[in-house]
């Protein structure tokens, strides 16, 4: 899969979230895409057999679709200009590897709210949340 692909499926998951679909009254909502496969689904692309036809491309895809959770995350998190902080996304990778490692059975999405809580308490505030 070329980087064209790449970006494209990133472009159709930031813009298939709108405000208007938040969570119900309980909480609950509707996890779409890479987020439904297993922590163990991703562990396997991070870490390619030297045989694998396409060694990186899955990974690359949970790295987009990654990138494109956070970005959706600097949108509509009132006050938050970068989710990240001073992070950079191999080190958030990483992190969703760890926790993935440990939790084969659970979901990726259940990777990314654990790192974003994480990283929330250092991310870069806008001007309106202060610095």
């Amino acid at each position: 899969m070329n980087s064209q692909a790449v970006i494209a499926i990133a472009t159709v998951l930031l813009l298939g979230w709108q405000p208007s679909q938040a969570a119900d009254q309980q909480g609950r909502f509707n996890v779409l895409g890479l987020g439904t496969h297993s922590c163990g689904e991703f562990v396997e692309a991070a870490n390619p057999d030297e045989d694998a036809s396409r060694p990186w491309t899955d990974y690359n895809l949970y790295t987009a679709y990654t990138s494109g959770y956070l970005t959706g995350y600097n949108e509509f998190v009132e006050g938050t200009l970068d989710i990240r902080g001073q992070k950079k996304m191999l080190e958030i990778m990483a992190k969703i590897q760890t926790f993935c490692a440990e939790h084969p059975d659970q979901d990726f999405h259940a990777g990314l709210i654990e790192v974003v809580a994480e990283l929330e308490p250092y991310r870069k505030r806008g001007l309106d949340g202060g610095l």
